[in-house]
């Protein structure tokens, strides 16, 4: 099996963590909620690892081979961890942000049974050589399979053009309190 291969995995390691939040350390939206560097590697690592290790429980975590890509999917049915992300978004301080986004974003998710794509990650030394893509395909592979629709939250414009690409279309455009833009964003399932 190749380095660049995908797979889904039940058991997520410190370095999948640690990819997510090297491809996070300049995302707009990431950064507006945890400005200072040091808050933001203490507690986006701790938000990270409460996704990765929920999904993969659940059957939703993906990663690369070599650890330099990750995605976290929360399955049909299965939620985040409500009170253990409340916990971490208090001590970070950022609860009363989190809380408005989420809210605005909580009439926009669709109520059907669909897939969740919390968080994805690739190492920034290996942009735009096709490794996103080859981690979103596998999933939404999967997603297929079952014919379930899934769902997301852009929280760049490149992430927004990169989900187009492989077939999101954008629900609407959401920005509270100063935050910059975040596009909720729905894919059909396609025909297998």
């Amino acid at each position: 099996m190749s380095s660049d291969a995908v797979v889904r995995t039940t058991s997520v390691e410190d370095g999948d963590i640690a990819t997510v939040l090297l491809a996070f350390a300049t995302d707009p939206f990431v950064r507006w909620l945890l400005p200072d560097a040091a808050q933001f590697l203490r507690w986006f690592g701790e938000i990270t690892r409460l996704h990765a290790q929920r999904t993969s429980a659940n059957g939703g975590a993906y990663r690369r081979v070599d650890g330099r890509g990750a995605a976290f999917w929360y399955r049909p049915g299965v939620r985040p961890d409500g009170e253990a992300l409340g916990a971490a978004f208090s001590a970070a301080g950022i609860a009363d942000r989190v809380t408005t986004v989420w809210t605005a974003f909580g009439e926009l998710e669709p109520t059907q049974s669909h897939w969740y794509l919390r968080q994805i990650g690739v190492d920034p030394m290996l942009h735009g050589r096709g490794h996103g893509s080859a981690l979103l395909s596998a999933a939404l592979a999967d997603i297929d399979r079952e014919s379930e629709p899934a769902y997301l939250e852009a929280t760049s414009p490149g992430g927004r053009t990169f989900y187009e690409r492989h077939g999101f279309r954008v629900l609407d455009e959401v920005s509270v309190n100063g935050s910059p833009p975040l596009w909720p964003m729905l894919r059909e399932p396609a025909t297998v």
